[in-house]
């Protein structure tokens, strides 16, 4: 039997030619979401995210309706999405399989090209959560309440539990110093959420950097980097509601606000960007500590981990995450070869791993361009 017969699997004398498929039979083939469907379901999942590589019509199009078909939306958070609008807030969660309908190019005012609202059949809408304006208002004491010269920024709340929140009140918008941590009541009794409050911080931090530290997949921990003029860095347990000393920031690192990842457990990056004056170009810097946060006090400095400079113009980063071996960053600017001026994109870097230790990041990135209108969050 020649390369050009198949085997029946009936006699061994039974051969059939093989048929090559014409060019346009080929195409139609491989642009059938079924078709992609059934052969993916032998992949895994990243196998299937590096298809959207192979073209535009892949990316755009077969496998943002075969992760959908199969229910499949690994950048979707099953928890509670958060967000605060008139001093309460409110979630709504957002399944795989939110119902969604594209909004009239004549009926939205912005008159974006590819715009989803929630639909009226999906039965999902946000619910109200907190009422920071009645939180602690029957406990009597003033440390319970969100105070006049006080706010609540979405970036300094957590969900570290079904019902179980904490909360990092700013006063005059810039200083931290104390948390409250919030558990809501039966909804449906009309109960009022219970609050207690951290210790005080060690020292009041202005906009430090903030990031939940998980063990084994829970919340434990809640990292605050910087935020004072030692750039001394402080993690709070929250069983045992107990600050603790955990590292100083290298020199020249920022102090407020930034980019903060956790990597498998282990470390916690920091993320943010400057402007190399010299090389006139904007540079990408990352810091990291030696081992995740724990309850004796440390001292011992971070380290740098990369300074990259990158040729991307108009850079600025949203969010970052990481994925098997690989650092995510979600950005807008313009990367080099790209005709907008900025665009939303994924960044993407690989990683330099050493006996289960993050070591360094490999700079030369790629990037994957995202639809206009996308905002991440992870």
């Amino acid at each position: 039997m020649d390369d050009n017969q198949i085997d029946s699997g009936v006699g061994a004398q039974q051969t059939y030619p093989f048929a090559q498929p014409s060019a346009a039979a080929s195409k139609k083939f491989l642009s059938s979401v079924g078709v992609w469907q059934t052969i993916t379901e032998f992949l895994p999942v990243a196998k299937i995210l590096k298809l959207q590589e192979c073209s535009k019509e892949f990316y755009e199009r077969l496998i943002p309706r075969v992760m959908y078909a199969r229910n499949m939306f690994p950048s979707v958070d099953p928890q509670m999405h958060l967000y605060i609008h008139n001093q309460c807030l409110w979630g709504i969660k957002l399944p795989s399989k939110s119902v969604t309908r594209e909004v009239d190019f004549e009926e939205d005012e912005w008159i974006h090209e590819n715009q989803h609202v929630l639909d009226d059949k999906g039965h999902q809408w946000p619910e109200k959560l907190i009422d920071f304006k009645e939180l602690g208002k029957d406990s009597g004491d003033p440390t319970l309440e969100i105070g006049q010269r006080e706010d609540v920024l979405i970036q300094y709340v957590f969900q570290v539990a079904k019902d179980k929140f904490i909360v990092f009140p700013l006063t005059d918008t810039v200083l931290i110093t104390r948390g409250l941590l919030i558990e809501l009541g039966d909804r449906q009794k009309k109960e009022a959420p219970r609050v207690t409050k951290t210790l005080p911080v060690p020292r009041e931090l202005i906009r430090p950097g903030v990031l939940p530290q998980k063990t084994k997949g829970a919340i434990t921990d809640i990292l605050l980097c910087g935020g004072n003029e030692d750039k001394q860095c402080h993690s709070y347990n929250i069983d045992r509601n107990v600050w603790t000393v955990a590292g100083v920031l290298p020199n020249l690192h920022t102090v407020t606000e930034q980019i903060m990842v956790q990597f498998n457990e282990k470390q916690t990056i920091t993320l943010f960007v400057m402007i190399n004056f010299e090389a006139n170009c904007f540079q990408l810097n990352s810091a990291i500590n030696q081992d995740n946060v724990r309850l004796t006090p440390s001292t011992e400095g971070w380290n740098w981990l990369a300074k990259m400079d990158l040729d991307i113009q108009n850079f600025h980063i949203k969010s970052a995450f990481f994925f098997e071996d690989k650092l995510v960053i979600f950005a807008r600017g313009q990367p080099k070869g790209v005709i907008e001026v900025c665009c939303s994109f994924f960044l993407i870097f690989d990683l330099v791993i050493e006996n289960g230790l993050l070591k360094n990041i490999n700079p030369n990135y790629r990037f994957i361009k995202l639809d206009p209108l996308s905002y991440a969050e992870f």
